[in-house]
């Protein structure tokens, strides 16, 4: 029986340490080998997304990250940076350390966090990478995630003949959002996006020309608004929120 007992609690240690770094994309936890697909709204300057990191190993860990390019839209950018370094190679160089039971977040430590930088420079398609997170002086605690970065919709800048504004702006009780085209499309939407590109906010774009949305839910931050219709972004601003 002890012998039983010795061989499951050995079990239990290998499994904790095999999984001891968690990934978790806009406070959801993604699973090991797990994908996330992301929307890039800025098609000519930098995208960014964090990615929260925590140890549950029960021993201090040195991160290191590995990256692999699957596929890569042609002429588009992507680093990736942790601990305040940005890698443009695939592997970074300097391990980064978390200790048991920390974590490396967004909400925590800002740009100290991991997190990929991608910039489309004007160009469309799909981006698909792997990232491994693993321990310097011990791999097998390993996790691995795949991240897809798509910019296949047309995202347009403003036009001389069409409005679409946010006011204030920054924002901080409510903010009112403007628009008008020269053909308006029907079924079309007001969407806000945070900075990880996950949606947070829609409503209908009517034929008013405006919509006021209460900020009362929304954390300080930058956010993405963009009208869309007929699933296409059609144009695409930043708003911030204090």
């Amino acid at each position: 029986m002890k012998k039983i007992f010795t061989l499951f609690l050995l079990f239990a240690t290998m499994t904790a340490f095999s999984q001891g770094i968690e990934v978790r994309y806009a406070g959801e936890v993604v699973p090991n080998g797990g994908t996330i697909e992301v929307f890039a709204p800025n098609n000519h300057t930098d995208n960014t997304y964090y990615i929260d990191l925590y140890n549950l190993s029960g021993q201090n860990l040195g991160i290191m990250v590995q990256r692999t390019r699957i596929a890569d839209v042609t002429g588009s950018e992507s680093t990736f940076c942790i601990g305040g370094s940005c890698c443009i190679e695939d592997a970074s160089i300097f391990p980064e350390e978390i200790a048991a039971g920390d974590s490396l977040t967004y909400a925590s430590d800002g740009d100290g966090a991991f997190h990929i930088q991608y910039n489309p420079n004007g160009n469309q398609g799909l981006t698909h990478h792997k990232f491994e997170f693993y321990d310097e002086t011990d791999n097998s605690i390993k996790t691995e995630l795949y991240i897809k970065i798509n910019n296949t919709v047309g995202i347009k800048e403003q036009e001389p003949q069409t409005l679409f504004t946010a006011y204030p702006n920054p924002a901080s009780d409510r903010v009112t959002i403007e628009y008008k085209m020269e053909l308006m499309p029907s079924h079309a939407q007001i969407v806000i996006r945070n900075i990880a590109g996950v949606q947070v906010f829609s409503v209908p774009a009517d034929a008013s020309g405006k919509t006021i949305i209460s900020l009362d839910q929304f954390s300080s931050g930058i956010y993405f608004y963009a009208l869309e219709a007929d699933g296409r972004t059609l144009m695409t601003k930043k708003l911030i929120v204090k």
